[in-house]
């Protein structure tokens, strides 16, 4: 790989990763705004969704290029992990409170107390196995198999099927215009996401050429954040108000 290679990779990484600082700043300066409690649970997690994206994504082109230690990256992707846990669990709890018969979708109560606990589990392993490596000398690879590869992918996977599978049935319950348009910008968010990370990069073989084509990804997701966490602090443009015109000082009545 060329030098000038990865200085590329690392300015468009560091540009994806702005373009989502400033949706992230949006997110938290609206929540500082807001009044009600669930809502400005959802701007944060919106905020930190967003920085935790981009640091992932810097990581991972530093590590492709530069050999980081895989240690930032699944440190990067972790925090985005906990990040959509936090955001996913506030915004099914919003929805709850608009639901006007307070269902407990998917039992969510209880569901979330053993995605909590799989996660922890997950991360001490995950934790305890680098450290170990580390100490006594060993490379820490960016890849695992066995059952590390599955300890490794529960703390990802555990947020990311909960948001898929649960999100889409408490946005169709849910009353809350307000909440329901914060959910399709997510749902966007998500959409670019998949498909120019997962999708449209594995077209090319380049390491570069992927990058970049995550990076456009981000910068679309980056939007979509950003619109996500304004849809919580609608601003609606008021109709000029129409006034019949007075009759005029000059005229006599009959």
């Amino acid at each position: 790989m060329t030098s000038s290679s990865g200085i590329i990779a690392v300015i468009a990484a560091v540009a994806a990763l702005l373009a989502l600082s400033y949706g992230a700043y949006w997110a938290f300066e609206i929540r500082r705004a807001l009044a009600i409690r669930l809502y400005r649970s959802q701007a944060l997690g919106i905020g930190l969704l967003a920085v935790s994206v981009g640091l992932a994504q810097l990581y991972y082109t530093g590590s492709t290029f530069y050999g980081w230690p895989p240690e930032l990256s699944f440190v990067s992707i972790l925090f985005f992990a906990l990040a959509l846990f936090y955001w996913t669990n506030t915004s099914i709890r919003a929805a709850r409170q608009s639901d006007p018969l307070l269902r407990d979708m998917f039992r969510w109560t209880q569901l979330r107390q053993l995605c909590v606990a799989l996660i922890i589990t997950a991360v001490i392993y995950d934790s305890a196995n680098i450290l170990y490596n580390v100490l006594n000398g060993y490379v820490v690879t960016a890849t695992a198999t066995g059952f590390l590869a599955i300890a490794f992918e529960i703390p990802v996977l555990v947020p990311v099927v909960a948001a898929a599978i649960v999100l889409p049935v408490v946005g169709l319950r849910s009353k809350d215009p307000v909440l329901r348009k914060h959910l399709v910008w997510f749902g966007l968010f998500a959409v670019f996401l998949l498909a120019f990370i997962e999708v449209l990069s594995s077209a090319f073989t380049d390491p570069l050429q992927t990058i970049l084509v995550q990076d456009v990804g981000l910068l679309l997701g980056g939007y979509c954040l950003y619109r996500s966490a304004r849809s919580l602090a609608p601003i609606n443009r008021l109709d000029p108000i129409e006034t019949e015109t007075p009759p005029s000082a000059d005229v006599v009545k009959s």
